[in-house]
Formats: C-alpha cells, sequence, structure tokens
C-alpha cells in the first residue's frame, strides 16, 4: 500500500478549535481519538496532545496551546468513541482534563483480543490489514516540547487514521460471532474502572519496592530514606523517578551501607552513583543515607507479615484451568481472555454456586461466567472442599 496522504488540521489557535467543536457538536460519526502524553519526561506528565478523526478527517490538537477547551471537551464527551487500549487515554484525560465520557467507546484492542487476534499492537492490525508500516519514530520522544517535530506529527496522524475502519471490521465479526456484547461489558468495565479515584498510596507500603523481601530493618530505613530522597528529587527537577536513580541501584545502595557503614559515597567501593547525582543532590543524598544509618533500630521499618491464609485451591483449580483452556481453545481466543488465572484460583477456593457468584468473587464479567459456569459446578460437585490439598 502507497504511504497515505498526510492530509489533517493542526489546531493551536481558538478560531479553530471552536470550528471543531461545532464539527464535533454536528456529526454522528464516531470518534476515533489517541492522546501523546509526557510520562517519560516529567514527574507530574500530562496529555500533550490530542489526535482525533471523524467524517474522513483528521484533527491534531494541542492541549497546551493555552486555549479556551471547554466546549471542545464537553461536546467530545457526548460522542462514542473509538481507542486502541483506551484505559490510559481515558485516565490520563480524566487527570488532566477533568473528561468524563458520557456515551460508549469502541476499544479496537480488547475487541482484537475478543477476535483471538494473538498480536493485537496498533502498529500490527494496521499492517495487517491495510498493509502499511506504521513508525515507530517519535514514540518515545518528549511531547511536551514544543514546536513539535515533522517525524512527532507524522507519527501522530495515523494513531487514529485507521481506527473507525479496523472498529468497523471489528464490529462486524464480533457480531457475526455473537461477541460483541462481550466487548461491551469490557469496555463499560473499564469505563467504571476509569472513573474511580485511586486511594492514596499507603506510606508504609510505596516505597517498598521489588527486591527487599528479605531485608533486615536496618536495609529497609536505607531504602526507605533513599526513595524518599529520590521522590523529592524529582519533584523538584520534574523528572520520573527513574532517571534520578534506578530501584537496582536504591537497593545496591541499601547493602553497601549496611555491610560497610563506615564507607562513604565517595569511596571506590560505594556503587556507581548517576552523573546526575552530584553537588546539592549529592550532599543531600549522603545525609538521607546518613540519617538511615543512625535510627535506632526499633524506629526503623519493620518486615511486612502477611496474615492471609488462603483456603486451597487443590485439584480442582487443575481441573478448572485445563478446562478453560479447552473452551478456550473452542472459541480461538486465549485462555486469559476467557478467565485468568486469578479469577480461577478464586472460583477454585471460593465454590460458587451460580453465574453472578462467579463474578462476586472472581471479578469476572457475565459473558466470562456464563461460559465457564457449567464447568464449575461439574468440577465442584467431583472435587468438593474437603478433597482440597
Amino acid at each position: 500500500m502507497n504511504k497515505p496522504e498526510q492530509d489533517f488540521q493542526y489546531i493551536d489557535h481558538q478560531e479553530p478549535l471552536d470550528q471543531l467543536t461545532a464539527k464535533l457538536i454536528a456529526t454522528d460519526d464516531e470518534v476515533a481519538i489517541d492522546i501523546e502524553a509526557d510520562s517519560l519526561y516529567h514527574y507530574y506528565h500530562k496529555v500533550c496532545l490530542l489526535q482525533l478523526t471523524f467524517d474522513s478527517n483528521d484533527y491534531i490538537v494541542d492541549p497546551l496551546a493555552g486555549l479556551e477547551f471547554d466546549n471542545f471537551y464537553n461536546a467530545l464527551s457526548e460522542k462514542d468513541l473509538i481507542l486502541h487500549n483506551g484505559d490510559y487515554d481515558l485516565r490520563m484525560m480524566r487527570s488532566s482534563f477533568g473528561f468524563k465520557l458520557k456515551k460508549t467507546f469502541f476499544d479496537t484492542m480488547v475487541a482484537a483480543r475478543l477476535l483471538g487476534y494473538e498480536h493485537y499492537s496498533l502498529a500490527t492490525i494496521v499492517n495487517d490489514m491495510f498493509d502499511f508500516s506504521m513508525s515507530k519514530k517519535g514514540q518515545k520522544s518528549d511531547w511536551s516540547r514544543r514546536p513539535l517535530s515533522d517525524m512527532q506529527v507524522e507519527y501522530a496522524v495515523y494513531d487514529t487514521r485507521f481506527l473507525k475502519r479496523i472498529a468497523d471490521d471489528f464490529r462486524a465479526k464480533l457480531l457475526e460471532l455473537n461477541r460483541l456484547h462481550w466487548l461491551e461489558q469490557c469496555c463499560d468495565k473499564l469505563m467504571a474502572t476509569v472513573e474511580i479515584d485511586k486511594p492514596d498510596p499507603d506510606p508504609d507500603r510505596q516505597w517498598r519496592i521489588k527486591g527487599i523481601k528479605w531485608f533486615n530493618p536496618r536495609q529497609l530505613a536505607l531504602v526507605k530514606n533513599i526513595w524518599l530522597w529520590r521522590e523529592e528529587q524529582a519533584q523538584i527537577t520534574d523528572v520520573p523517578p527513574f532517571k534520578v536513580m534506578g530501584n537496582q541501584l536504591i537497593i545496591d545502595l541499601a547493602i553497601w551501607k549496611s555491610e560497610k557503614p563506615y564507607s562513604k559515597l565517595k569511596n571506590a567501593d560505594c556503587p556507581r552513583l548517576p552523573r546526575n547525582c552530584s553537588g546539592d543532590r549529592f550532599r543531600s543524598l549522603g545525609k538521607a543515607i546518613k540519617d538511615a544509618f543512625e535510627l535506632k533500630i526499633e524506629d526503623c521499618p519493620q518486615p511486612i507479615k502477611s496474615n492471609f491464609v488462603p483456603r486451597p485451591a487443590g485439584e480442582m483449580f487443575k481441573k478448572l484451568k485445563d478446562s478453560c483452556q479447552e473452551i478456550a481453545d473452542d472459541l480461538k481466543i486465549d485462555s486469559s481472555v476467557l478467565a485468568p488465572r486469578a479469577a480461577l484460583t478464586a472460583i477454585s477456593r471460593n465454590r460458587p454456586t451460580t453465574v453472578d457468584e462467579i463474578v462476586q468473587c472472581s471479578d469476572l464479567l457475565p459473558w466470562q461466567a456464563e461460559l465457564i459456569n457449567d464447568t464449575v459446578q461439574d468440577l465442584a460437585s467431583k472435587y468438593p472442599p474437603e478433597l482440597t490439598c
């Protein structure tokens, strides 16, 4: 396929934005949408670009242009949207603009999985359906910088250009297979999840990075202080924490200091620090480590002991997993789409007796619970709880 023309409208002034808003209000077409954010470059990340396609026209909207966007977002919220892996996009739009979708959306990635696609990235689907290779150049660029490069703009345009045709094709296939209600339930659940405000992180858990499960209290104190230092530095400079210091280096520093208490950050045996760790940043890191090491042991964080003793899943889990794999194979979908491992474990432990109980205990959707209900009830009768191990 020849490279499609790049006709589009770049909107960073008020009059064109108002005209686009009027077109949104007037159209009955679904609106394909995608965003670009700056989470790879900033601590306080935000939506930096909106791409839209509807009525066979492509638009790139610059939300950083300092325009009045309320009418635009209100109009957009009233439209049926098409997204690919839209969970992140909708979350970012909610956090950046307070955006809340009032209609429905069609997620082409979810649809691809429900149709049995093994590879469901947008680039792969576009290549398979239209014989067009989408460029990956610009994918990880800093979308908060202006002006955007031609490479970035080209990348952005193609993110929505094909979505309407993909959605139309997938919708027809889902209808033919009587699976469209599967997609609707999946998207409804995603919408509900997006609208839930995340609780504030537990201050005793948010710094507990992977790899410190067996650390003693002194080492935990070091990890906590270094992690808190990293957060402060990331906030001050508005960069992602990993650009200040990686998790593995936090672990290495904690182990090093606990094993060599008299060593200093300048010593040759100290784990190698990032080049950006100099001056005031270097001195503040040294203070964070020193403060942690001088804590009384009783004031150091303690390892978290789990009081959870799960009921055994036993033989039923193994049989249920095999049975669900057979059902998924017949449907030509991945078994994780039908029922993830965690759901099967919950079902095996809780022994639900109805579709509603399966949904409640496993967090499966009704269409998933209905497909496996007969198998669940049959296996529950063959493998009663007292036979689990």
